[in-house]
């Protein structure tokens, strides 16, 4: 059995990008929030109080994220000998939460209470100026995100498989906003053409509706990972292809993957040796020194030889695999 492989350089790049992605998705939320407040205010709007309740969750998001992110970064030790980079998956999953009941529920429940009040929104051009500006400062947030998850995407994912939840929050998040204010902006807009004060609240728990589509969808994801969710099949196939094409191995039994961060992968490779490579090796060492080599302490030192190029050339390939294990039968 081999020894494990510790982290390499490349997790700072990703550690940056997600960095700057949060803290642009908070700043822009902090400035959108205060403006859909304003909005709310001048209109009472059930539509717009839900795009604000939106924002107000948006904004805490970003923190719980950040926490998460700093406390996945902290080191191993004796109690936590693999890390802490699953506290990225946690933490992400209490963000969600936060959506579904800051957003969603919130934003529903007025909706509703306006519906059974019978309440009149009023008429405000203004405040569909400032959603408008809202829609732009949340587009630019969306972009930002979208790009640096594409740079910390593995090979061969799909958006909804990445193992960086926090950035797959803010983008999730991001979308829902753009969504809710085009939401938030027919509802109102209907109401001031119609006088029909219905269809601002129907919009309302349109909106609630999304953001509760949108934060189980997280749930779910952030669960599956702290599990324990294998990584993608493309870097599994990789892996096999990888050690499979070695001369000195005869099969490749099993590949073990499992997600330990957002591009944390530890993995195990059972693997059978190839007798006649090792013969042929033996026979080859012999004609050239014209005597005969100890075979055993031989045996083990190509055995470690050959375990290190192994590991060196799949975590060339797959750089995201920090840890490591090969097993041999």
């Amino acid at each position: 059995m081999s020894g494990m492989h510790g982290p390499h350089g490349h997790g700072h790049d990703h550690g940056s990008g997600t960095a700057k992605a949060v803290s642009v998705t908070l700043i822009v939320n902090i400035a959108i929030m205060a403006a859909k407040w304003f909005a709310f205010a001048i209109t009472r709007s059930p539509s717009l109080f839900g795009e604000a309740a939106h924002s107000t969750a948006d904004t805490l998001n970003p923190l719980v994220l950040w926490v998460g992110h700093r406390r996945s970064a902290r080191p191993a030790h004796r109690r936590h000998p693999l890390g802490h980079g699953r506290e990225a998956f946690f933490w992400s999953l209490i963000a969600a939460e936060l959506m579904l009941v800051v957003g969603a529920v919130l934003t529903a429940r007025h909706g509703i209470e306006t519906l059974v009040s019978g309440h009149v929104p009023r008429v405000s051009t203004a405040a569909l100026i400032v959603m408008g500006l809202a829609a732009v400062g949340e587009t630019y947030s969306l972009v930002v995100v979208w790009r640096r998850l594409r740079r910390s995407m593995l090979a061969g994912t799909r958006f909804r498989d990445t193992g960086n939840t926090m950035l797959l929050a803010l983008l999730v998040e991001n979308c829902a906003d753009i969504l809710g204010v085009a939401l938030a902006c027919a509802g109102y807009g209907l109401y001031v053409a119609t006088g029909n004060a219905v269809w601002d609240a129907i919009f309302s728990l349109a909106i609630a509706t999304l953001l509760a589509v949108s934060s189980l969808f997280l749930i779910n994801r952030s669960r599956s990972l702290i599990i324990g969710e294998a990584a993608p099949p493309d870097i599994e196939r990789t892996v096999i292809r990888a050690v499979q094409g070695r001369g000195s191995v005869a099969e490749v039994r099993r590949v073990v993957t499992v997600m330990r961060g957002p591009e944390d992968i530890g993995c195990i490779v059972v693997l059978r040796w190839n007798a006649e490579w090792f013969a042929a090796k033996w026979r080859a060492l012999n004609g050239q020194a014209g005597q005969s080599q100890p075979v055993v302490p031989w045996v083990f030192a190509l055995t470690r030889t050959e375990t290190e190029s192994i590991k060196e050339q799949v975590k060339e390939l797959v750089p995201s695999i920090t840890q490591l294990q090969i097993e041999i039968i």
